[in-house]
């Protein structure tokens, strides 16, 4: 049986470094996860459910725990340099940098916000069209 401590559930920082949120974005859609991803929300496999992590995806949050402070080309740059408003920050987004250790429930809860003002901003997007 594994502990809190093991499996990463007492890591909880609370201070959210905004490279973080950029190189969360770059995880899940990266190759290795984004068929993962896409499968948030679906019913736990049996080894899952033996394991104890079905239950919110804990597996999986797992997985982005421990690929996030890890170095990656992919996820410690920015993947759309281009982009305006990214290119226009100040300081610039560099997801590779004040990387933070977060348990598996924050990244739950960082990716629900980013989810959230997407939908937010999609709404307000549709709603104004004319």
């Amino acid at each position: 049986m594994h502990t809190s401590t093991e499996i990463g559930d007492d890591l909880t920082s609370t201070r959210k470094a905004r490279n973080c949120t950029y190189r969360l974005i770059n995880i899940h859609f990266s190759d290795k996860f984004v068929g993962e991803f896409a499968s948030i929300g679906d019913a736990g496999t049996r080894t899952e459910l033996d394991a104890g992590i079905a239950s919110n995806n804990r597996g999986f949050w797992l997985k982005i725990q421990g690929a996030f402070t890890r170095k990656h080309g992919l996820f410690d740059k920015i993947q759309f340099p281009e982009d305006v408003h990214l290119s226009t920050m100040s300081p610039p987004v560099n997801p590779g940098e004040n990387v933070q250790l977060y348990g598996w429930k924050k990244f739950r809860s960082l990716w629900r916000d980013v989810n959230h003002l997407y939908k937010e901003v999609l709404f307000n997007y549709t709603h104004h069209i004319h």
